[in-house]
């Protein structure tokens, strides 16, 4: 059992700056289920490891307008629990979902498909690993769409973000904030699919930053577009990334990593991760109890989560952040000085 000794935790809760932070290493994944015409069993969507992993899973359901289908996500975690989510919801037309997880050593995370469906449907499934040790290997990693709109005044029109001559897969993280409270602007992302067209949509909200991290699917001549529409009485800021998952490869790429783990830890923690660099920041956490009924909060703006026992709370959140910034990480259970034996894990990505 880890216990932070006493002068420690004193400087864990109560830290100021602490320098520029050290950034991580980054492996890619990238696992694709095409032409299914079952729903898929448990299938794994890496190769298992030699130790515990802390990764970012995404699902991308490609599917008619007639089938309902669904992806749920399976891991052991460093506890040895079994864990189970559902990653992307049953529903019609081009749908995905992304979280955190915590993996033990010598296991593999598994992903099944869910609900009904009359035709064919692929799933594809990308994300992160993040590491403490090199190499880097987010040499199949590039970043095509990087679009800034600080300071509109008006809609924007149709806007071409990418032109695609294959098919490809593409994180998209997004970003919406709205100066006044008389904005109403909706900011609207188009792409084609093998299915056809589709369409996310992210709508401000004043006094906050509205976000959104999910994936699209793309094919060979087709667009990748932008728009906004609505009503702008001042001003807003509209930042887009588009993150391309090519073959996976060992070297550098677009990415930096900047995370923390507090591993079968007993006592609430306030982590200083240090000055972080400008850009889009992809953030996610995720919590457990190895055993408990209590409740855990882990903070790390703009991701919050709360859990209960061994069940774990996760989240993904996205922020425009224009010059370097220092970013900190929070744990408590309740208000207690000590907690049930727990892990948490921070993970800080920059576009």
């Amino acid at each position: 059992m880890k216990r932070i000794p006493t002068m420690l935790l004193a400087a864990l809760l109560g830290v100021v700056g602490a320098g520029y932070a050290q950034p991580g290493y980054l492996s890619e994944i990238k696992m694709s289920f095409t032409n299914q015409t079952a729903l898929l069993p448990p299938s794994p969507i890496l190769t298992a490891g030699p130790s515990d992993g802390s990764y970012l899973i995404c699902a991308y359901l490609e599917q008619g307008s007639a089938d309902t289908v669904g992806a749920t996500l399976a891991w052991t975690d460093e506890n040895g629990n079994s864990q189970s989510l559902v990653l992307v919801p049953a529903g019609s037309g081009a749908t995905s979902g992304c979280s955190p997880i915590r993996n033990k050593a010598n296991t593999a995370p598994t992903i099944q498909a869910i609900g009904t469906f009359t035709a064919s449907y692929s799933i594809y499934t990308v994300g992160f690993g993040f590491w403490n040790v090199g190499p880097d290997k987010q040499g199949g990693l590039t970043l095509p769409i990087s679009a800034d709109y600080p300071g509109q005044t008006s809609t924007l029109g149709a806007t071409t973000l990418l032109f695609s001559d294959s098919y490809d897969t593409y994180l998209v993280t997004m970003t919406l904030t709205e100066y006044s409270a008389l904005d109403h602007v909706t900011a609207t992302l188009g792409w084609y699919d093998e299915t056809g067209s589709h369409q996310s949509t992210l709508t401000g909200c004043h006094a906050c930053t509205a976000d959104q991290v999910f994936l699209i699917r793309v094919v060979p001549q087709t667009y990748v577009m932008l728009s906004t529409s609505g009503t702008v009485s001042d001003k807003y800021d509209l930042h887009v990334r588009g993150l391309k998952f090519g073959a996976p490869a060992t070297g550098s790429g677009p990415l930096s990593f900047h995370g923390h783990s507090l591993l079968h830890w007993v006592n609430p923690a306030s982590y200083d991760e240090g000055v972080v660099p400008a850009g889009m920041w992809l953030k996610s956490a995720n919590a457990e109890f190895s055993s408990s009924t209590r409740t855990l909060t882990i903070n790390g703006f703009p991701v919050t989560t709360t859990t209960h026992g061994t069940v774990p709370g996760s989240g993904v959140a996205a922020v425009y952040v224009p010059t370097a910034a220092d970013e900190r990480f929070y744990a408590s259970c309740g208000g207690s000085r000590t907690c049930p034996l727990y892990s948490a894990e921070f993970d800080l990505v920059v576009f």
